[in-house]
């Protein structure tokens, strides 16, 4: 069994495409999370475990996809006062939704919102240069099952690589993106965004709005100073919105094991808020 197999019952998820969506309303979200606090039972009836009551504590909201008690923990923030979350990812650990990762969740925002993005990443010493890439954060889209759509790569992603940060986006006005291909119209690209410094705090924001046409806009701030900005379209033509993922993605773990040469990664999130956006920074573009 899944050693986090019992969160199941108390998430309603959608399978398709090899991933796992739960669909949340917002009036859901606060019963969900008494509702995970009061149940987070073992398989055989025992206490709690704390590090599980202890995350759902720390982030009402969130839904987890983490295999194991060492995934996702509420840990001293290294360096700053107060906690923060630390995930841990082995390469032997057992698949969550069909693959290698520690993360967590929130629901998908309206479509066409604008949403600013606030988090701290903390990179420890051993967080050695990889070819093989992480994503730490990604925004991942809903795929429209009824017009035969499946699971696609995510429109923005935030990862490491080769000792540095990348950004990955994706975009298609189209109504239905197939084999996870954007058609006439849309496209990819990845932003290299400098190295990473180990063993210490990168404070990222985001601001977008989110929009498969041109009123779309993107801006990515490190450390309080703008990085990279893009005006034009910057996801999916999804009835829903993205949702928000942080913590560790390695899926060459599974699918291509010779790229990396590591067996664990370990990284601290802090200082997390998620908020509608109101300014319209367009016009500095």
């Amino acid at each position: 069994m899944n050693r986090f197999s019992y969160f199941l019952p108390l998430l309603a998820i959608l399978i398709s495409g090899g991933e796992i969506f739960r669909l949340l309303s917002g009036g859901q979200t606060e019963a969900m999370d008494q509702k995970l606090v009061s149940q987070l039972q073992s398989p055989q009836g025992q206490d709690p475990n704390p590090s599980y009551l202890a995350l759902a504590q720390h982030l009402p909201g969130w839904s987890p996809e983490l295999c194991c008690p060492h995934s996702g923990e509420v840990v001293p923030s290294p360096g700053r006062t107060g906690s923060a979350v630390r995930f841990t990812l082995f390469r032997s650990d057992p698949d969550v939704a069909t693959s290698r990762r520690a993360e967590l969740r929130l629901q998908p925002v309206p479509p066409n919102s604008s949403y600013t993005y606030r988090f701290s990443v903390f990179l420890p010493d051993s967080y050695v240069s990889d070819r093989s890439f992480e994503i730490v954060s990604q925004w991942h889209n809903v795929p429209d099952t009824d017009l035969q759509e499946s699971w696609r790569s995510p429109p923005l992603a935030l990862l490491t690589q080769g000792g540095g940060w990348k950004l990955h986006r994706r975009w298609d006005p189209n109504p239905v993106t197939l084999n996870n291909q954007p058609g006439q119209g849309g496209g990819t690209e990845t932003i290299d965004l400098g190295r990473y410094q180990p063993n210490s705090w990168t404070n990222w924001r985001i601001n977008v709005r989110w929009s498969h046409q041109s009123d779309g806009w993107l801006e990515v701030w490190q450390n309080e100073r703008r990085i990279y900005h893009h005006r034009g379209p910057n996801r999916y033509n999804d009835v829903q919105g993205p949702y928000l993922k942080i913590g560790l993605y390695k899926p060459d773990w599974k699918y291509h094991p010779l790229r990396s040469q590591l067996n664990q990664r370990v990284i601290y999130f802090d200082a997390i808020s998620v908020k509608p956006y109101s300014d319209n920074p367009i016009s500095k573009f």
